[in-house]
């Protein structure tokens, strides 16, 4: 329920600060994408031990095929362009 909320709150404040400034949207998809990244890796490498995955053998199955790096780059471009796409609409 509370991922549920801030979500709304994260959106209606998104919402209103594009409406409210002469921001582009695409700038702030990267704003979003890089505060997820810096948030993100430290809270992985941290904890991603203690809930039983080893950062050292995702790495190694992550690049132990070509299909697997095509699909994670190909993955997020879509999730990029996606979202360029969802913030221009709105």
């Amino acid at each position: 329920i509370g991922q549920c909320i801030m979500s709304v709150i994260q959106d209606m404040a998104e919402e209103i600060f594009m409406q409210e400034s002469d921001f582009p949207p695409t700038l702030l998809l990267g704003m979003e994408g890089c505060f997820g990244l810096l948030f993100g890796l430290p809270f992985y490498f941290t904890f991603a031990s203690h809930f039983g995955e080893s950062p050292q053998e995702t790495w190694v199955q992550i690049t132990s095929s070509t299909f697997n790096i095509c699909y994670m780059i190909a993955l997020t471009c879509l999730f990029t362009i996606t979202g360029i796409f969802n913030i221009a609409a709105t």
